[in-house]
């Protein structure tokens, strides 16, 4: 886990993409989050991020999660990145809406 938080999650959505995509995360406090979305070409066509993930108020609290959601015409693939050394992101959930064939 050490060196491998460069490297960002790629999802690819099946038949022609979808038009919403939705991650529910959550991760080391203070770590960024950025979801970027491709098209078919490889071009970006939108990206949501936070600049840290929110964190516990007391140590009792359970991790809270947040929602990252990209909206575009034809989203063929989503990157998911942020950590750091030292930190994590994870991703409790994933939902897109497909586009109609």
């Amino acid at each position: 886990m050490a060196n491998e938080q460069a490297i960002p999650v790629r999802a690819k959505f099946p038949g022609s993409g979808a038009s919403s995509v939705t991650l529910v995360l959550w991760g080391s406090t203070g770590c960024a989050a950025k979801l970027q979305a491709f098209d078919a070409n490889d071009q970006l066509v939108a990206e949501a991020a936070v600049p840290a993930v929110p964190g516990r108020k007391t140590p009792a609290d359970p991790m809270p999660q947040f929602e990252l959601t990209v909206r575009a015409a034809a989203i063929a693939y989503v990157l998911l990145s942020g950590p750091r050394n030292g930190e994590f992101l994870a991703a409790d959930e994933l939902r897109f809406v497909p586009l109609a064939k």
